[in-house]
Order: C-alpha cells, then sequence, then structure tokens
C-alpha cells in the first residue's frame, strides 16, 4: 500500500473512532455536565441583572435537584442572602374585568403573598381579600380556562399554598390540557405545569403509574423534534420543560431524551446561556435548558414549593 493510501486509511479510522467517542454515552455525560456548569454559572452571574425575584426562582430550582453540593451550597447562600432583610408590600387591585392580563396579575399577587409566608410574614388580611375578589369572579375565571389553562394551573397552585383551594376548577383545567393538541406550544406547557406545580416546584418525584397520559403526549413530542436536524430558542425552551417533567417522573433513562438533549446543547452560547422565546431575556430558557441536561440528584431537596432553604 503506498504512502497516501496508507495516510487516507489512517485519516478514514481516526474519524470513525472520533465518531464511535463523540456518540459514546461516557463522552456525553460529560458533555452535560460541561454544558449544565456553564449554564449555571451565567446564571449566577446575572444574579444583579435580572432581581431577586428572578433570580432566586431559578437559583432554587437548580439547587433542588443539583448532584453536587458545591453548586448546591453557593446557590443555597445565593438564596438565604436574597431573603435576607426582604420586606414585601403587597398591594391588592381590585379587578372585576377578568382578562388574560388580569389573570397573570392575580398569580403574580398570589406569588407574592406565598413569598410573604415563606419569610414568616402574617398576609392574613391580604389572602382574605384575595380569596373574596376569586370567589367574586370564579365563573369568569372558569370562563378562561381553555384559552389559559396553563396558566390556570399555576394561578391555582399558588392560590392554595396560600390557602385559596379549588380542585374543581383544576380538574377542569387538567381536563382540557389532557386532550391537548399537541402542536400548540402553550398546550405543551400546560402540561409541564401539571407536573411542576404537583412536584411543589421540584421538591419531589413523582409517580408515573399517575401520569400515563402526559407521559404518552410527551413521547410524542420527543419523537416528532428528534427527527429534526435543529431547533429554534422556542423550542429549546418549551422541550427543556420537557424533559425536566420526565425526569420527574422517573423517565431520565428514555431513549428519546440524549437526541434532544444534543440538540439543546448545540443551542447553547459560548457565555453558557441559551437565547430565548421571549423577548426579554434569556433567563427562563437558560434555567430550564440547564436543568433538562443535567442529572438529578435521587434525593431532591425539598424546600417546600417556593421558600428557599432554611
Amino acid at each position: 500500500m503506498n504512502l497516501p493510501k496508507k495516510i487516507a486509511c489512517i485519516c478514514g479510522a481516526l474519524v470513525l473512532i472520533a465518531l464511535i467517542v463523540l456518540r459514546s454515552p461516557s463522552f456525553f455525560h460529560i458533555q452535560k455536565q460541561i454544558s449544565s456548569k456553564k449554564g449555571i454559572e451565567w446564571l449566577i452571574k446575572q444574579q444583579t441583572v435580572v432581581g431577586p425575584e428572578v433570580g432566586g426562582l431559578g437559583y432554587l430550582l437548580i439547587y433542588k435537584v443539583t448532584p453536587d453540593t458545591l453548586i448546591a451550597n453557593r446557590l443555597s447562600d445565593l438564596l438565604t442572602r436574597k431573603t435576607s432583610g426582604v420586606t414585601h408590600d403587597t398591594t391588592i387591585i381590585l379587578e372585576q374585568d377578568y382578562t388574560e392580563n388580569a389573570l397573570v396579575s392575580i398569580e403574580s399577587t398570589a406569588g407574592d403573598l406565598l413569598k410573604e409566608q415563606c419569610m414568616g410574614i402574617d398576609n392574613t388580611g391580604q389572602v382574605d381579600k384575595l380569596k373574596n375578589i376569586f370567589l367574586l369572579n370564579k365563573n369568569d375565571i372558569q370562563f378562561a380556562i381553555p384559552r389559559s389553562a396553563g396558566a390556570m394551573i399555576t394561578i391555582l397552585y399558588f392560590l392554595k399554598k396560600i390557602g385559596i383551594s379549588d380542585e374543581g376548577l383544576r380538574d377542569l383545567a387538567i381536563a382540557h390540557l389532557k386532550q391537548a393538541d399537541i402542536h400548540y406550544r402553550e398546550d405543551v406547557y400546560g402540561l409541564t405545569h401539571i407536573m411542576l406545580t404537583d412536584s411543589d416546584f421540584l421538591d419531589r418525584y413523582l409517580d408515573p403509574a399517575d401520569y400515563r397520559r402526559e407521559i404518552e403526549l410527551f413521547n410524542a413530542i420527543l419523537t416528532e423534534f428528534a427527527s429534526k436536524k435543529t431547533v429554534t430558542p422556542s423550542e429549546v425552551d418549551m422541550l427543556s420543560e420537557v424533559i425536566v417533567c420526565l425526569k420527574l417522573l422517573g423517565q431520565d433513562t428514555n431513549t428519546l431524551i440524549p437526541p434532544i438533549s444534543r440538540k439543546i446543547i448545540a443551542m447553547q452560547n459560548n457565555d453558557g446561556s441559551w437565547d430565548s422565546n421571549f423577548a426579554t431575556d434569556p433567563y427562563h430558557t437558560t434555567v430550564v435548558a440547564t436543568l433538562a441536561i443535567m442529572d438529578f440528584t435521587k434525593n431532591l431537596r425539598s424546600t417546600g414549593g417556593f421558600c428557599s432553604p432554611k
């Protein structure tokens, strides 16, 4: 065999070896670790940019699931400093027209009241006022379920956590989402909100036997996107939430997750962030993408939902 042919054979063999290594589970595991740590470092650097409320939630979710004790301790320290000495003065504005924007206002108000309770603040009067508003407008709120079922799941979670429970409305919203069109992105997000709220936002793993329909729909979504060469920023955000929920359901060995995770990693920016599907900032997408490619710890760190570590 002459020299050029030998060189060609050697180069071909090296390319084949490289392809095998790049596709090996061990290399993929290392790739996920590097990518997720870059995402976490970017998020930590943003603490003075996005503000304590938004930043705290991202840190809290990663704190709960990371298997890395050093990262967990860093995030716990950040969360403790963010809530230390913080006080709230939540003002509830009475709304008569419960449009979609007003529903978001209810979610924001209930979330603020929950954060106050996490800090030991007695806000019984404000909670009672919100409960009266909720009951007064319940029919209008129920009417909004078909177009806002996902948001409704989160709103009802916040309300329940502060003592305003309505399982009937939640059941209606869940029933709507289980008949979801998986090609409609908002319904996919709605499905993920069922698991996120049922787990108290990553406080605990869920029994997959209770979520067979959701797993079926999630697998259909991942199958659809596995055949695509690339994904868009908005698809990264949605697919990441789907993978997070599958992990909560003990489906982390699902063979559809690695090819989607590789596509998510390929979309990561050099600074560790992911581009956003929102018009404002890449924070949400970077949080959920980082969670999607992370290995979850066996024992999640429960904090009682939205409360910071004690």
